[in-house]
């Protein structure tokens, strides 16, 4: 019917329609929630689209009881859009989004690369881990100087 609206702070948005039954849908974190319902003339009715959802938490770690703090998790779609939802980890490594039911991954930026997760259904799933693996890696520069290796002092890597 091409008649549409945006919620206000309450998640109300008020339409003017003629006694019949519609369907109605909402667009929330990329998904789309229905409810078909009658309306009644000269009345107000009132039709609940339930999102559903949870708060689900991710733990991003370097392994296990290790946590990498203050690093950017950001929320997208199954299908990879970004839905505009990101936050850091805690102390802990730690992250929760309060999300509606669907599927979602989600992606962490760390050392200038990025580390995906696996789709996650909500509410099925309401926390995961995200590990990054890291190892000690000893970097040894030198100078070459008439043909002698040696040292190369105050160099930053």
């Amino acid at each position: 019917m091409n008649i549409y609206g945006q919620t206000d702070q309450d998640g109300i948005v008020d339409f003017r329609l003629p006694e019949g039954t519609y369907k109605f849908r909402a667009d929330h974190q990329g998904n789309q929630y229905w409810a078909t319902e009658p309306i009644d003339a000269h009345q107000v009715n009132v039709i609940t689209l339930n999102t559903g959802g949870g708060e689900f938490t991710l733990t991003v770690e370097k392994q296990a009881g290790s946590p990498l703090i203050d690093v950017p998790v950001y929320v997208f779609s199954s299908g990879g859009s970004y839905l505009g939802l990101n936050a850091h980890t805690d102390d802990q490594g730690e992250v929760t989004f309060d999300l509606s039911d669907g599927d979602y991954k989600f992606r962490t930026d760390h050392l200038g690369c990025q580390f995906w997760t696996d789709v996650y259904n909500i509410p099925a799933t309401l926390s995961e881990t995200l590990t990054i693996p890291h190892q000690d890696v000893t970097i040894t520069v030198q100078k070459i100087f008439q043909g002698e290796p040696g040292p190369l002092e105050g160099l930053n890597v």
